[in-house]
């Protein structure tokens, strides 16, 4: 599978000609397209479950036949077109000089978006720990959901949203800021316990919030719950000021936050960056103080 997600992206990458010279190699573009989502579902498929959601290796013919469904979907097809064409544009124009924590430090102080303790299901700042270490706006993306006592998510079967502990939780500002861009309307996949998502939403980011903190550093959290924001764009926010409810919009396998830092307002061509937490408290590891970095399994206290 790796051999031919290479295979495919070398081929769409060649699409790139056609902007700056022949178009007729613009039909490239789609192969590089196709190995991006092969990509993504072979590195789900190397994923070992997360904490909680099983014991044993999950069944995910649910979660692929639901993927694959998705590229019939034509708004799903055109936010993957703008997702395709955004990633060409970071590596034409950025040329693969990329944020990382060696480069760049936020220079706002942000705390966690969410009240108490929940876990870090996904998320970190190397390559074996990344969210999507190869989706350039997503790398160092941060997914939380909370657990209890047996680090599992929900209680009962776990086929209703109400049995996610998480599920309609308050989403919380993670630092003082601008509101610039809501979404708000996308409804709460209610399939859930088998893994799979909405192939027939209309945005597979959900509902979310983006939020101007300083030049070049932007929240982008997402999936809240239908209806549940209660920011609008052009508010002025302070830190820890309530902004939504935790949901299940979008392509999400159950409830949870998706949180990451981004260096510009457009969602699509904006790089990914690493961001350090303050006010934090992280379970079984000593003398965490001062702005940390998170990574995935991490149970994670917002003290502020």
């Amino acid at each position: 599978m790796k051999q031919v997600v290479i295979v495919f992206k070398i081929i769409g990458a060649l699409g790139v000609i056609g902007f700056f010279g022949d178009k007729h190699f613009l039909y490239l573009l789609p192969f590089y397209l196709i190995g991006v989502i092969l990509g993504k579902v072979e590195k789900y498929r190397s994923k070992k479950p997360e904490s909680g959601l099983a014991t044993t290796a999950p069944d995910l013919t649910h979660y692929y036949s639901s993927v694959y469904l998705s590229l019939l979907n034509p708004f799903n097809i055109v936010l993957l077109a703008k997702q395709l064409l955004g990633q060409l544009y970071i590596l034409v124009f950025y040329s693969y000089r990329l944020p990382s924590p060696a480069t760049f430090q936020n220079k706002v102080q942000y705390i966690l978006p969410f009240r108490g303790t929940w876990k870090v299901g996904r998320g970190g700042i190397t390559a074996d720990t990344s969210h999507s270490w190869n989706l350039y706006t997503q790398r160092y993306a941060y997914d939380f959901f909370m657990t209890d006592t047996d680090d599992k998510p929900n209680n009962g079967t776990g086929n209703h949203l109400d049995d996610y502990y998480c599920f309609d939780q308050e989403v919380i500002a993670p630092a003082d800021g601008t509101v610039v861009a809501v979404k708000n309307s996308i409804p709460d996949y209610t399939h859930v316990g088998d893994l799979s998502v909405d192939w027939k939403s209309r945005d597979f980011r959900g509902n979310y919030v983006i939020i101007q903190h300083a030049a070049n550093e932007y929240s982008f959290i997402a999936h809240f719950k239908q209806g549940s924001i209660v920011v609008s764009t052009g508010d002025v926010i302070k830190q820890g000021q309530l902004i939504g409810r935790c949901g299940n919009s979008g392509h999400s396998t159950m409830p949870h936050i998706h949180f990451h830092l981004q260096n510009s307002r457009k969602f699509w061509i904006a790089l990914g960056l690493p961001i350090t937490f303050n006010d934090i408290v992280i379970a079984d590891t000593p003398n965490n103080t001062g702005a940390t970095y998170i990574t995935g399994g991490q149970l994670v206290h917002n003290c502020h």
